[in-house]
């Protein structure tokens, strides 16, 4: 009976703590592939992800959702988001262990630009 009633308790604590977590702020790096069909390899973007506010802000775009995990994906590393914002759409995946992500931005036009880099968290100061 004591078997089963630890990992209750330790789930609770995992829930409770990932509903209440701190946003994770982000700089990332890496490559775009442009309009031009020309690739930029030094951009530089910043990411946020508010996993208690169910959102990801990448730079100077409003939040867009993030895709709660499919059941066979439970415990995944990943953090996938999408939305439309008044700037156009974005969609993308982070993994949360390799920092590693790949975003793709439609901003009003019809042709679509895509990031592919690593993000690593930025210390906070507090």
């Amino acid at each position: 009976m004591l078997f089963r009633y630890v990992p209750a308790i330790s789930l609770l604590a995992v829930v409770g703590s990932v509903a209440h977590a701190d946003p994770i702020h982000m700089a990332c790096s890496g490559g775009v592939l442009l309009q031009n069909n020309r690739v930029d390899t030094d951009y530089v973007l910043s990411l946020t992800i508010d996993l208690s506010a169910g959102t990801v802000t990448v730079g100077g775009y409003e939040p867009v959702g993030v895709i709660p995990p499919t059941a066979e994906k439970i415990g995944n590393d990943e953090v996938r988001f999408n939305g439309k914002t008044a700037q156009g759409a974005l969609s993308g995946v982070v993994d949360r262990v390799t920092g590693e992500a790949a975003i793709t931005f439609r901003v009003n036009t019809p042709q679509e630009r895509f990031f592919s880099g690593f993000c690593k968290p930025i210390p906070t100061l507090f």
